[in-house]
C-alpha cells in the first residue's frame, strides 16, 4: 500500500500543503467578518443572543419549543413573573428618584456637604496619628498629636453637641436617607419608602429650627485653628514627606465653606418649602405602593438581568439580520438546547469553504481509500453471516472475531481515520445549514490534512501496512477454514490492496 500512494508521494505533499493554508485561512474568515462593520455585526450578534434567550425561556415556560414568531413574542412577553420583575424594578427607581430629589434639594444637599466633609477631618485625622505620635523632636515639641486630639474633640463637638440639636437630628436623618438610598435592595419597597418617608419628614421638622449663621459663626474659628494646625505639619519636613493629609483637609474645608456660602445665599423658607414638596412626593409614593401591594411587598431591584432585558425587547426585527433581513437559523436539541445562526456568515463561510470541498474531491488517493474502506465494510458484513451461519463452529467464530478486531483496528488507524475525517468534510460541508457544523469540520479537516502531510513526506505507512497484513493472513486462514466445513464456500476471498 505504502509503495503505491509513495508513488505520486511528492504531488500529494504539495497538494496537502495548499489545501492546509487554504483550510487556516478559511478557519480565520470570520474573524475579519467579525471586525467589519462593527456595529451591523454587534447588532446582529444581540439579535442572536436574544433568540437564545427567548427559546430558552419559552421551553422553561412551556416545556417545548416551537417555530412560530407570533406565539413566542406573546409568550415571553406577556409572562407573568418577567413583567413582575420589570415592575419592581420601575417601583424601585420610583422610589429611588423621589428619595433622591429630598436629597438633593439645594438645602439638604449643602448641609450634606459640610456634614461630610467635617466628619472626613475628623477621619482624616484620626487615621494619621500613627504619624502625629512619632517620637520626632520636632513632632514632639510642637505637640502635634496633642493639637489634632483637641481638633477632633472640637470637631466632634461641633458636629453632634447639644448646643446644635436640630442640626445633628437633622444629619442624623440625612445620613439615614443616604444610607437607606445604598441599601435600598435589602428592603421591602414597601418597608424602603416607609423609612424613607419618615425619615424625610423628620428632617423637615428640624430644618427651620436649625441657626446656620450661629453654626457659621462657630465654624470660621474653627477652620482658623485647623489651618494654623495643618501649616505647621507642612513644616515638618518628616511629616510632609509621610502624609498628605494637609492637603486633603485643606480641600474638606473649602467644601464646609462652600455648604455654608451656598445655604446662607439660600431664601431660607423657600428651600425648606422645596425640601418638604420632595419629602411629601416620598410619601405619594409609598401611598402608591400600597395600592400595589402584591408586587411592592417584594425587595427592591435596581436593574433586570441583561437576559431580561432582552426579552422583553423582544420583537419581530430580531428574527431578521439587520442589513439583509434575512431569518436567523434556529436549531433546537432536546439535549443540547438551542441554538442560532446568522445566514449571512453562513453563506459567506459556504462560499469560501467550496473550492476546498473540490480540492479534496479531487486528491487522487481519494477514491483508492473510499474503495478499500468499503471493501472493509463488506468483508465485516459477509464474515458476520457466515458466522450466523455456522455459529457451532468454534474455529468459525474464533478467526470472525480476530478478523473483526483487525478490520476495527485498520478503521481507527491515523491513516484510514484521517481518510473518514475528510470524507465526512465532502459529503457534510456542501449540504450543512450550521456556520457552527460547517466550522467544526474545517477544523477537523485542517487536522486530518495536516496528518496525510506527514503521512506521504515522511512515508509513515508503519502501522497500516503492517495491519493490512495480518488482516491478509486472517482472511486465508478463514478461507481455509470454510472450505473445510462448506464445500460450497469460495475457495478464495481477498480484500483488494486498494
Amino acid at each position: 500500500m505504502s509503495d503505491q500512494q509513495g508513488k505520486g508521494s511528492i504531488v500529494y505533499k504539495l497538494v496537502i500543503v495548499l489545501l492546509v493554508v487554504l483550510l487556516v485561512f478559511v478557519i480565520t474568515i470570520p474573524g475579519t467578518i467579525w471586525t467589519r462593520e462593527a456595529q451591523t455585526m454587534e447588532k446582529s450578534r444581540t439579535n442572536m443572543i436574544t433568540l437564545y434567550e427567548a427559546h430558552t425561556y419559552y421551553h422553561n415556560l412551556t416545556g417545548q419549543y416551537t417555530t412560530d414568531q407570533n406565539a413566542l413574542i406573546t409568550e415571553v412577553k406577556n409572562d407573568s413573573a418577567l413583567r413582575l420583575r420589570l415592575e419592581i424594578v420601575n417601583h424601585t427607581n420610583r422610589l429611588k428618584e423621589s428619595i433622591e430629589n429630598f436629597l438633593n434639594s439645594p438645602l439638604i444637599l449643602n448641609i450634606n456637604l459640610i456634614s461630610s466633609n467635617i466628619t472626613k477631618t475628623e477621619e482624616d485625622f484620626e487615621s494619621n496619628r500613627r504619624y502625629f505620635r512619632s517620637q520626632e523632636p520636632e513632632i514632639l515639641e510642637k505637640n502635634i498629636l496633642g493639637q489634632a486630639e483637641e481638633l477632633q474633640l472640637q470637631l466632634s463637638t461641633f458636629r453632634s453637641g447639644v448646643e446644635y440639636e436640630n442640626y445633628r437630628m437633622a444629619i442624623l436623618g440625612i445620613d439615614s436617607l443616604w444610607q437607606l438610598r445604598r441599601d435600598l435592595t435589602d428592603y421591602s419597597l414597601q418597608s424602603a419608602a416607609r423609612r424613607a418617608g419618615n425619615l424625610a419628614e423628620t428632617v423637615i421638622n428640624y430644618l427651620p429650627n436649625i441657626d446656620f449663621k450661629a453654626l457659621n459663626n462657630t465654624w470660621k474659628p474653627l477652620s482658623v485653628r485647623i489651618t494654623n494646625f495643618l501649616n505647621e505639619v507642612n513644616s515638618i519636613n518628616k511629616l510632609k514627606m509621610q502624609t498628605t493629609v494637609a492637603d486633603r483637609v485643606s480641600d474638606f474645608q473649602d467644601e464646609v465653606a462652600s455648604g455654608f456660602a451656598q445655604i446662607l445665599g439660600l431664601n431660607q423658607q423657600s428651600a425648606i418649602n422645596k425640601a418638604r414638596n420632595a419629602a411629601e412626593e416620598i410619601t405619594r409614593v409609598y401611598q402608591e405602593f400600597l395600592a400595589d401591594f402584591l408586587v411592592t411587598e417584594k425587595f427592591a431591584q435596581y436593574r433586570l438581568s441583561k437576559t431580561d432585558s432582552l426579552l422583553l425587547t423582544l420583537g419581530e426585527d430580531n428574527f431578521y439580520t439587520p442589513t439583509d433581513k434575512k431569518a436567523y437559523l434556529v436549531f433546537f436539541d432536546d439535549s443540547t438546547g438551542v441554538s442560532v445562526e446568522d445566514p449571512t456568515l453562513l453563506s459567506e463561510l459556504r462560499n469560501r469553504v467550496n473550492p476546498t470541498v473540490q480540492m479534496i474531491k479531487d486528491l487522487s488517493f481519494m477514491p483508492g481509500y473510499s474503495k478499500y474502506f468499503n471493501e472493509l465494510d463488506a468483508l465485516q458484513k459477509f464474515y458476520l453471516d457466515v458466522k450466523a451461519d455456522y455459529r457451532r463452529n468454534l474455529e468459525v467464530t474464533i478467526k470472525t472475531k480476530e478478523l473483526d478486531e483487525i478490520i476495527s483496528k485498520l478503521k481507527d488507524s491515523q491513516v484510514l481515520s484521517a481518510y473518514t475525517e475528510l470524507q465526512a468534510f465532502v459529503d457534510i460541508v456542501p449540504n450543512s445549514d450550521s456556520y457552527n457544523m460547517i466550522k467544526m469540520q474545517i477544523e477537523s479537516a485542517l487536522i486530518k490534512a495536516d496528518i496525510f502531510k506527514q503521512i506521504y513526506e515522511n512515508k509513515l505507512f508503519g502501522q497500516f501496512d503492517t495491519l493490512h497484513v495480518q488482516m491478509t493472513g486472517h482472511l486465508s486462514d478463514f478461507n481455509n477454514i470454510l472450505s473445510g466445513v462448506r464445500r460450497n464456500t469460495p475457495a478464495s476471498c481477498t480484500c483488494s490492496d486498494g
